[in-house]
């Protein structure tokens, strides 16, 4: 399944629920569950254009998950969802739902070299908002071991 937001123009100002939206364009800003292979809405909820993309996320993927799976789905359910929906309480939900996530991080200036700064151990300590790396075919296939006289060579300062 994926998670997302849109912006839903409409023209005149009469229509109940719309408000100018963050590209300052009059509409709504409904989230959508679409199934990844077919693109099938599954789920959608209208909301006014001013309404943030995470906001009601946490109660949008319990909604989705309960009606996807009273609607005969079984077996490991998988969310995608865009940076927005990046938050504890919906990385919560989902182990809470058992269902597995993808869910897109934005990286700033600021995030840049992280990993190197704080060990691993740390990063680790709230499970929950454990960055886990996906890792390239080329990175999980062995490699084969690096001849001796390839092997860098830590020099001091000094010499």
């Amino acid at each position: 399944m994926d998670l997302d937001s849109t912006i839903v123009l409409v023209y005149g100002r009469a229509k109940q629920g719309t408000s100018f939206s963050y590209i300052k364009t009059r509409g709504y800003h409904p989230q959508l569950a679409t199934l990844a292979h077919s693109g099938q809405v599954l789920f959608s909820r209208v909301r006014g254009g001013r309404a943030g993309a995470a906001r009601g996320a946490k109660t949008f993927l319990t909604e989705t998950v309960s009606r996807t799976r009273h609607a005969g789905a079984s077996g490991q359910l998988t969310v995608r969802a865009d940076s927005p929906f990046y938050s504890k309480d919906v990385l919560l939900t989902a182990r809470t739902l058992d269902v597995r996530f993808s869910i897109r991080v934005r990286q700033g200036p600021q995030d840049q070299g992280r990993h190197r700064r704080h060990p691993r151990r740390r990063m680790d300590a709230d499970p929950v908002l454990a960055v886990h790396p996906r890792k390239s075919p080329a990175q999980t296939s062995p490699r084969p071991p690096t001849p001796a006289s390839r092997t860098p060579r830590h020099r001091s300062p000094c010499g």
